[in-house]
C-alpha cells in the first residue's frame, strides 16, 4: 500500500518524460552495479511492452531468462520509471519467494531506499 501511494504521488509531480528502452538498460546497470553488487542477471530485458493497465510493471521469467516490462501509460516521468524500476529489480533479486511483495521483497525495497536509491526522486 505504501508503494501504491508513492507512486500515484510520483505520478502526478509532473516530473519529466521517461525515455526509451536503452535509458532503462542504463538505469538497471547502474542500479545493479550501486545497489545490487551486480547480481542481478546482465541480459535482463527491459522494455515497456506491457500494456495490462492494472499494472504499473511486471517481471516475468521464460526458459531461465528475466524480462521487466514497464507500461509506458503509467511511467510517463522519469521519477516515475525509475522508481517502478527499482521495484522490479527486487523481483528479480528475490524471485522464488511465494508471495510477491514478501518478507524478503519488503526487505530488498527498504535495503535499497535506507542506501539512497530514492533520493531525488520522492
Amino acid at each position: 500500500m505504501r508503494y501504491r501511494l508513492l507512486f500515484a504521488l510520483l505520478l502526478v509531480a509532473g516530473c519529466q518524460a521517461a525515455s526509451d528502452k536503452e535509458q532503462l538498460r542504463q538505469w538497471y546497470d547502474q542500479n545493479n552495479e550501486q545497489y545490487f553488487l551486480g547480481m542481478l542477471p546482465k541480459d535482463t530485458v527491459i522494455d515497456y511492452s506491457l500494456h495490462d493497465d492494472e499494472f504499473m510493471g511486471a517481471t516475468t521469467k521464460i526458459e531461465g531468462k528475466f524480462h521487466i516490462s514497464l507500461n509506458r501509460k503509467y511511467n510517463l516521468a522519469v521519477n516515475v520509471a525509475k522508481v517502478t524500476l527499482y521495484h522490479e529489480e527486487c523481483h528479480v533479486s528475490t524471485w522464488g519467494e511465494i508471495e510477491q511483495h514478501g518478507l524478503r521483497w519488503k526487505s530488498c525495497m527498504h535495503r535499497i531506499e535506507n542506501e539512497g536509491a530514492f533520493e531525488g526522486l520522492l
